[in-house]
C-alpha cells in the first residue's frame, strides 16, 4: 500500500513547514525543561521493618526479632532479597521484591505478615496493653513471660564469650578485653531489659482501650513449632535419644574441626622471605631467587612470580607470588604453600619463610 505521503508534502509544502516549526519550538522548550541527574529515575520496590526493643542486645534481637521477621516475608511472592541490620535495641530488616512488583501492593503485603507474627515477638508490653490491662498489670504479666527466654538468651552469650578471657599465652591477651567486653555488654543488657525497661513501662505507659485483633489464625510457622513440640513432649524417651545422638555427634566431629590463632585466608598472594648465609654477596643472593622463580612457575596454579635482591640486606631477598584465580586453580593458597614449601627444601643453607 502506497499513501504517497511524500508527494502531498512536495505538493503542500506550508503545513509540513509549520508542523516542523511547531516541533522546533516544542523541542527547544522541551530541552530547556530536562532536568539534569547523575543517575535515572529509577523505582526499586523495596519495603524496610524497623522493629526497636529498648534494652535488648544484637543477640537477642536477632533470635527473637529478626529470625521471625525474615521467615514471616521469605515466603512472599516477588521477594529477590532480604537484608537484615541489628543493632543495640533495633533491627532493620529491608525486603527487596521484583522490579515489576507494586510497592504498594508489597507495602500491605509486608505489613500484614507482620501482623500475624506481632503476637510473638518480644519483651510485648504494649500488645498486653492493647488487650485492655493496665500498663502496671500489662508490664508485669509481659516481663514474666519472656523473662525465662531472655535469661538463657544471656547466659549462652555470657558462657561462649566470658571464657576466652582466660585462655593463656597470647591468645588469651588476644581476645581478653573482647570476652569481657561483650559479655558485660549482654550482661548490662540483661539487667535493661529486666529491670529499667518493666519499670519505666508500668509507670510511663498509657492505658489503651482493648483491641480485637483482625488475624484470628496462627502463622504457619507457629502451628508447625507447636504441633513438632506437642510431639517432642509425648515421646520424651525419643526426644532425649534424638538430643543424646545429636551430642555424640557433635563431640566426634570435634576433632575434625580446623584450628588456628588467625584463620589462614586465600587472597591469592604468598610472600616468601629468602635469606642467605650472612657472607653472601648480593649476585649470590639474586642468582638462589633467579633458581627459585624458576622453580615456582613450574607450577600451573602461578600466574606471576617478582623477585627483589637484597631487601633491607645483601643476604635477605623477597619473592612475591600471585595465584591464579580460585575458579581455575585445583587447590588452595595454603595446600599450594605446603606443596612449595617441600620441593624448595633442596635449596641448601637457605632459610626460606612464608
Amino acid at each position: 500500500m502506497n499513501f504517497k505521503i511524500s508527494s502531498w508534502a512536495i505538493r503542500h509544502p506550508i503545513p509540513i513547514i509549520v508542523l516542523f516549526l511547531l516541533l522546533t519550538v516544542l523541542g527547544i522548550r522541551a530541552f530547556q525543561a530536562l532536568p539534569i541527574n547523575a543517575d535515572p529515575d529509577m523505582r526499586f520496590p523495596m519495603v524496610n521493618i524497623t522493629v526497636t526493643q529498648t534494652g535488648a542486645s544484637a543477640d537477642e534481637l536477632e533470635n527473637t526479632v529478626t529470625r521471625r521477621v525474615e521467615d514471616a516475608v521469605a515466603g512472599m511472592a516477588g521477594v529477590r532479597h532480604i537484608t537484615s541490620t541489628i543493632t543495640e535495641g533495633s533491627s532493620v530488616t529491608a525486603v527487596e521484591f521484583r522490579l515489576e512488583t507494586d510497592t504498594d501492593r508489597a507495602v500491605n503485603d509486608v505489613r500484614n505478615a507482620i501482623t500475624q507474627i506481632r503476637g510473638n515477638l518480644p519483651q510485648n508490653i504494649e500488645s498486653h496493653i492493647h488487650q485492655g490491662k493496665r500498663p502496671y498489670q500489662a508490664a508485669l504479666d509481659a516481663s514474666d513471660a519472656i523473662g525465662l527466654a531472655v535469661v538463657a538468651i544471656t547466659a549462652i552469650i555470657v558462657e561462649v564469650f566470658l571464657p576466652v578471657s582466660f585462655i593463656d599465652g597470647m591468645t588469651g591477651q588476644y581476645f581478653g578485653q573482647f570476652g569481657v567486653t561483650v559479655a558485660v555488654a549482654v550482661l548490662s543488657s540483661l539487667l535493661v531489659a529486666r529491670l529499667a525497661t518493666p519499670l519505666l513501662a508500668a509507670y510511663l505507659l498509657q492505658p489503651s482501650a482493648a483491641q480485637t485483633s483482625t488475624t484470628t489464625s496462627s502463622s504457619r510457622l507457629k502451628k508447625a513449632y507447636l504441633t513438632l513440640l506437642a510431639k517432642a513432649l509425648h515421646f520424651r524417651k525419643t526426644t532425649l535419644l534424638l538430643g543424646g545422638v545429636f551430642l555424640l555427634a557433635s563431640a566426634m566431629i570435634l576433632p575434625q574441626l580446623p584450628t588456628g590463632f588467625v584463620p589462614k585466608g586465600d587472597t591469592g598472594m604468598s610472600q616468601l622471605d629468602v635469606t642467605l648465609p650472612p657472607s653472601s654477596t648480593l649476585a649470590q643472593t639474586d642468582e638462589i631467587l633467579q633458581k627459585i622463580d624458576h622453580t615456582i612457575r613450574q607450577y600451573d596454579e602461578v600466574a606471576l612470580v617478582f623477585t627483589t635482591a637484597g631487601s633491607g640486606e645483601i643476604n635477605k631477598g623477597e619473592v612475591l607470588i600471585r595465584l591464579k584465580p580460585h575458579q581455575v586453580r585445583s587447590i588452595s593458597q595454603k595446600e599450594f604453600e605446603d606443596k612449595l614449601r617441600e620441593t624448595l627444601k633442596q635449596f641448601a643453607d637457605v632459610r626460606i619463610t612464608f
